[in-house]
């Protein structure tokens, strides 16, 4: 999952791992770009930042 981190910076976790943090990176196309090197698909949801920290 990519979403926004505290300081700015945008974060991906592993949804599958109790959402621990896998990558950071201060610009998005950084780290989207991380996500498709790495064959993760999208999936379509929302889910609130409270309900993952």
């Amino acid at each position: 999952m990519l979403a926004g981190a505290k300081q700015g910076n945008y974060c991906i976790y592993d949804a599958t791992a109790n959402y621990k943090p896998l990558f950071e990176s201060a610009i998005y196309d950084e780290a989207h770009s991380w996500l498709v090197e790495d064959d993760y698909e999208r999936v379509d949801g929302r889910l609130l930042s409270g309900e993952i920290f």
